[in-house]
């Protein structure tokens, strides 16, 4: 019997005689007719050969992103092949820092910012490569209160706390009016006059510049909804409205300062968490327009008003930090902890 390859021999070959005989070789990719031939008699099937699938290139996500020196970043690397398909090779491609002193990556993908500078992170396997840079900044500095740190409650003008119900406050209280004083816990006072509450009202004023001449991390030309979110540390900027509906999250250790040129607002029932080493000390929200806190939400950090006022609705809480305005602060069955 001998067997022979037809119809198109590019695509494959069959061996004839010996131990191997009938062994097909695909060439390339295609169909070939196998003819099986013994004394007259024959048989035939067709081979298809399917070309081989090699990796064709490699994208990365995110491209060229920034990060504070201590957080981490997740790069992710998706692999196109050659009969078009895709696959995420995040944990098969072969990861590197060419600036290993600036960060370092992890073989899952994870890159550590380390110090401030600029890095590529690449991806490997086979022959196909990508690359995209990685920036990474200092973390933004913390915002100085001065003798305003020692106030959960801070009006320039005055304080109007409602008389049905009981505001309880952990740290001082100052305003020159204050329509029913809200009531503190032991080892704290209340200033309505004096050089204490001059001072502290002046400080409030120099770390509002001061927060607001610090760099942005992020910066937008629109307003923003937190909620949902979890955001690193660092300096977000943003020209409208700061809205938090649901829960928002900030992640690491570090400084967060949330500006906005318009209104700060958290709806009812909404809430800021602080996780993987993040202080509600290190946090400042300042806005330009009034702060509204809705009611029963669950706020942490300190606002900083220049000239509007604040408000806290019924059952809000503000554990860790502070109500600190150059105008006016409205209070309703609140609890406040700096």
């Amino acid at each position: 019997m001998s067997l022979r390859g037809r119809a198109n021999p590019q695509i494959a070959t069959v061996v004839s005689g010996g131990a191997s005989s009938g062994l097909t070789n695909g060439i390339s990719g295609g169909s070939s007719v196998i003819t099986a031939s013994l004394s007259g008699k024959s048989g035939t099937a067709t081979l298809t050969v399917t070309p081989a699938i090699t990796l064709s290139s490699i994208a990365m996500t995110p491209l060229n992103p920034t990060g504070l020196v201590g957080s981490l970043q997740q790069f992710n690397a998706i692999g196109t092949y050659s009969n078009g398909t895709t696959n995420n090779i995040t944990t098969t491609v072969t990861w590197a820092s060419s600036v290993t002193s600036v960060a370092s990556i992890l073989p899952s993908g994870q890159a550590s910012a380390i110090a401030p500078g600029v890095t590529n992170i690449s991806a490997t396997q086979g022959a196909q490569n990508a690359t995209t840079t990685y920036t990474v900044t200092a973390a933004p500095a913390s915002v100085n209160l001065g003798t305003a740190a020692n106030f959960a409650v801070l009006a320039g003008t005055s304080i109007t706390n409602n008389s049905g119900g009981i505001t309880l406050v952990t740290g001082d209280v100052g305003s020159p009016s204050q329509t029913v004083p809200p009531v503190q816990t032991a080892g704290f006072t209340n200033y309505t006059s004096g050089a204490i509450l001059t001072t502290a009202l002046a400080d409030l004023q120099i770390a509002i510049t001061n927060a607001n001449a610090l760099p942005c991390t992020v910066s937008s030309a629109g307003g923003i909804d937190l909620g949902g979110q979890t955001l690193p540390p660092g300096v977000y900027c943003y020209a409208g409205a700061i809205t938090i509906t649901g829960t928002f999250t900030m992640n690491g250790s570090g400084s967060y300062v949330f500006r906005t040129g318009s209104t700060l607002n958290s709806v009812a029932n909404s809430a800021v968490a602080l996780t993987g080493g993040a202080n509600a000390e290190n946090v400042f929200w300042v806005p330009v327009s009034a702060a509204t806190l809705g009611a029963n939400s669950a706020f942490q950090g300190s606002i900083l008003m220049q000239s509007a006022a604040i408000t806290m609705g019924d059952t809000a809480t503000l554990q860790n930090g502070r109500v600190l305005s150059g105008s006016a602060v409205t209070l309703k069955n609140n609890v406040i902890s700096r």
